[in-house]
């Protein structure tokens, strides 16, 4: 019994440390959109050791195309997107149920210009996160997920509230959980 509980409680541990991981991975990718410095922390943070976790590798190319923000070189920037395109694309090819990578990929395609042809999974990836939604259990991501839809100028009034709903209707949600509907 005493092993039982020592097991549950390692396991308990390593699941606090891998959610805490992924706050700061987020919180570094936010900040990366507004600050060279924070990219290039996300850089070091994301590539200082090889993964086959596809979560991460999906950040990675988020990473790679958050640098497009940061330099003003064409064909830097061309290089950058296609790297990190590449990469993100991977990720969702081996965990194409992962609705984090999913919403990754559609907050890319919402804010792309069109000229470089990557939106064709927005409608997709919309009713992949909706559907999805209801069983995230990291409220970090689901208060993300909220704040993006509700800001998003490209998903619609009606697009809002259905994801809205399916947020409120997540059975991991607690009375003392801290999301607030926007």
């Amino acid at each position: 019994m005493y092993k039982l509980i020592l097991t549950f409680f390692l396991f308990q541990l390593i699941y606090q440390a891998k959610a805490n991981d992924m706050i700061e991975i987020r919180s570094l990718f936010y900040r990366a959109t507004k600050s060279p410095t924070s990219a290039d922390s996300l850089q070091l943070l994301l590539f200082k050791t090889s993964t086959k976790n596809p979560l991460i590798i999906g950040y990675q190319g988020m990473s790679q195309m958050m640098l497009c923000l940061h330099t003003y070189n064409p064909y830097t920037k061309l290089s950058y997107f296609h790297k990190g395109k590449t990469l993100l694309e991977n990720a969702i090819n081996n965990d194409p149920k992962n609705i984090e990578l999913r919403f990754l990929r559609l907050t890319v395609q919402l804010n792309t210009p069109s000229v470089l042809m990557y939106k064709t999974n927005i409608e997709e990836d919309k009713r992949t996160i909706f559907n999805g939604v209801s069983t995230i259990i990291d409220i970090d991501l689901l208060q993300r997920i909220l704040n993006y839809t509700v800001a998003a100028k490209q998903i619609s009034v009606d697009e809002k509230k259905i994801m809205q709903e399916a947020i409120f209707k997540n059975k991991n949600l607690t009375t003392q959980t801290t999301i607030k509907k926007a």
